[in-house]
């Protein structure tokens, strides 16, 4: 009976997707939701790196398909290391039943570019939806996946 116990214990998770083991984290309003399943996928730009609270993994693509319920962030980068000081975010955050999507700009920083990649993004913008201030950053580290 344990052993039935523990397996069903174990199918009950959620969603999942590839781990990501940076610090990074979305502040929307008074909230703070840990970004905590990511990938980097091959983009026309070089790469796409891909960052959610869950259901991100190397199949996943942000840019063309829509996502289950959840917080996410994606933006291109050049496949390589450095700075970049003019990046696209796009934010997408969905909350009962309402879809909030906002694309703006930012910096990045990539450090490491092999079997993952790490590095830092920054970037603060403004939503009604984000309460009670309006305001959306993301702080933090990120080290993903390189799904190519």
């Amino acid at each position: 009976m344990r052993w039935l116990t523990v397996f069903l214990i174990g199918c009950t998770s959620s969603g999942g997707g590839e781990a990501q083991k940076g610090d990074a984290a979305l502040h929307w309003g008074n909230q703070t939701f840990a970004l905590a399943t990511a990938s980097a996928i091959a983009d026309p730009a070089g790469m796409r790196i891909q960052l959610g609270n869950d259901n991100v993994d190397c199949a996943t693509d942000l840019d063309k398909t829509e996502p289950p319920a959840g917080d996410y962030i994606y933006f291109k980068a050049p496949a390589a290391t450095g700075p970049i000081a003019n990046v696209s975010f796009t934010l997408i955050v969905f909350q009962g039943n309402n879809i909030s999507i906002d694309v703006t700009g930012g910096t990045a920083q990539i450090d490491t570019f092999d079997t993952r990649v790490t590095g830092t993004a920054t970037f603060m913008t403004t939503d009604q939806n984000a309460t009670p201030d309006g305001m959306v950053t993301i702080t933090g580290s990120f080290d993903v996946k390189k799904c190519f």
